[in-house]
Parts: structure tokens; sequence; C-alpha cells
């Protein structure tokens, strides 16, 4: 209870004292110019933190949010490769492609796209002035259920037994660890351009890993949350799949897209995600993991930081946007956005009394 009280209290501190003014600067500037019809989106997906699904909604957005296609450009083409572009698809594009310069001009050549998504690399410096005109999404979940979801789909030879499922956590694989309908590429990508060299990025901290850009490094520390806190500064949208309705109300506020059809729609994601894994699997996982949970949760503190400020981050967002509505939006939409951001205001001050 007291190491959670303190994690927030950090969270809690950078997100109001902490974050310099350039940040928002950098931000406003970047979703002024994509609410204007220019401007690139960059969406940073992390595994089964609600990825994919976020990757559904935005597709029905295709004529605000160019995704780039198969050479034919036709709904074929979309439906296979969803938000992955065919040119790099399961590599890092920083690697493969090269910065913003170099993955605009494949993204003009190709056709008129405006949108790229990154799963199997880190985010690029996102205060660089070549990424000054790019908005940034990205997917949060609690750092267990997500790497627990991850060995329940990916990675199941991981749940074998409790020892070998403690190998895993502490990045011991003397086993073969994908599943047997994966591939190591599927899910680290296509050497030599993938997000790591082993599994164990996705048991470290992978989070504050991802947003810092040390993805291959063999540890993270301080320096690295306080820089992937910063980047999370930088997102027009932090997508918490517990937290559904904040998402709707990011994308209408700061990128004017209506994402999703029904902004009323709660927790539907996670429900969707767990439907669809074996029972058998997701029992016997739930099982041997649990002896693991603790030292999960020691090992993967800085993991924690950025979760728990990435949620507060898009709640305040929110409430922001609440508190000085922008021209675009309807009176209705105002109302629904001042419902659904007092709840949490609550939750959050509540929270931070205890501190």
């Amino acid at each position: 209870r007291r190491e959670a009280v303190a994690i927030l209290a950090q969270a809690m501190l950078w997100l109001w004292v902490g974050a310099p003014l350039a940040a928002s600067d950098a931000l406003s500037s970047a979703e002024a110019k994509w609410r204007a019809g220019s401007g690139q989106l960059w969406f940073q997906h992390m595994r089964r933190a609600g990825g994919t699904m976020m990757c559904l909604e935005m597709l029905n957005h295709i004529d605000e949010i160019g995704w780039a296609r198969g050479p034919n450009h036709v709904r074929e083409d979309l439906e296979r490769w969803g938000c992955l572009n065919p040119w790099w698809e399961m590599q890092d594009i920083l690697s493969f492609v090269g910065g913003a310069p170099a993955i605009l001009e494949a993204l003009h050549v190709n056709g008129s796209f405006n949108a790229v998504t990154q799963e199997y690399g880190p985010l690029p410096p996102v205060y660089d002035s070549e990424y000054a005109d790019w908005v940034f999404v990205t997917s949060l979940r609690s750092p267990w259920t997500r790497v627990l979801s991850q060995v329940q789909h990916e990675m199941w030879p991981c749940c074998s037994s409790a020892q070998l499922f403690q190998h895993c956590v502490r990045g011991k694989y003397r086993e073969v660890w994908w599943a047997a309908d994966n591939h190591p590429d599927t899910i680290l990508g296509i050497p030599p351009h993938r997000v790591s060299d082993s599994p164990g990025v996705f048991f470290d901290n992978y989070y504050t890993r991802v947003l810092s850009g040390k993805t291959w490094a063999e540890g993270v520390g301080p320096e690295d949350v306080n820089t992937a806190l910063l980047a999370l500064r930088r997102f027009s949208v932090i997508v918490v799949l517990e937290e559904v309705a904040l998402t709707h109300w990011q994308f209408v506020c700061y990128l004017g897209i209506r994402i999703l059809r029904s902004p009323r729609r709660h927790n539907t994601w996670s429900a969707h995600k767990d439907s669809q894994q074996s029972g058998h699997i997701k029992k016997v996982c739930d099982l041997v993991s649990e002896a693991s949970r603790s030292e999960f949760e020691l090992r993967n503190v800085l993991d924690e930081q950025v979760y728990t400020a990435g949620k507060a981050l898009a709640i305040e967002r929110v409430a922001a946007c609440a508190r000085e509505p922008p021209s675009h939006l309807a009176a209705w939409e105002v109302h629904e956005i001042r419902k659904a951001v007092v709840p949490e205001l609550e939750v959050l001050r509540k929270a931070t009394q205890q501190v």
C-alpha cells in the first residue's frame, strides 16, 4: 500500500510541477497543424496494451488518419495490413527506414499517407525539430495485466510451471518461450531491425524502455523513467485500456477525431481480449504466475510510475478540455466530457490526499 502511494506521489509531482512549458508548446503546435489538415500521426503500439483494438477503431477514420496500405490502396489491403505498414512490416521503423525525413519520403512516394505505427521499436526523440509536425498516440495498461496477457497469448510456455514463469520474469530463457502458433519474429520483429534481441524486454520495464529509446539497453534507471515521463507529455492521446472513455475525448478534443461510435462504452476492450484467449491456458497462467507477481511488480516499479503518470495525464488532458472547450466541440460533447472526467478527477483527488 505504501509503495503504491509513493508511486502515485511521484507521478503527481511530475505531472503538476515537473514538466517544462516547452512540452506543452510543442504539443499544441503539432495538434493545431493536424486539425488544420497537415502534419503526421505516430502510433506507438505497445504490445498487449489495447493497441490492436485502438488500431481497429482508427481504421474507421481512414479519411483523416491515412494509414499506409498495400500497392493497390484498396479495402482488402487495409484489412490485410491494418495499421502496419507493408513496406516495413514487423521491423523497427527507425532502424529500417531512418528518422522523420526518410519516413515522410517513404509515405509520400507510395501515396498520400500521414500515419505510421511503430510496434517493433522504440519511440523516436519526440522533441527533435524533425518531429515538430507529428502528433503521437500510444496505449497503456497495468504492467502486470499487460505482461500476463502477453504470456497467455504469445509466450504461454512460460506458464508450464511456476518455476518457469519465474525464469521468464527474471529473463532466463532456457526453453522455447514462444507459443506454437507464434514465431519469435512476430513478437520481437525481423532481424536485424528488432525491438530487442531478447523477450526479456517485455518483462523488464517495457514502457520505460520504449518511451526512453532503451529497448536494447542492459538495464534502465531513474534517469530513463524521467525521459519516458517527459516523452508522455508530447503525446496527444494516451489510451488507458482500463479507462476507454478517456480515449474518445482525447481524440475529440486534441485531434478533432470522433474515434468511438459510442463514447460511453467502458471497459469493453479488456473483455473482448480476454474472450479471445483459451480458457484453459488462462486458468493455468493465472495459477502459476501468482507466485511471481510481487517479484515482477518490484522489478517493474519504473513502469508502474509510467502507467500511473500516463493515466493521470490522460485525465488531466480531458479535464483541461472540459475547462476550456475548443471551438470545434458541440455543446452536448462538452457536457459528456464533463460527466466523464469528474469521477476520474475525484479518484485522483482522494489518492493525492493520502500522499
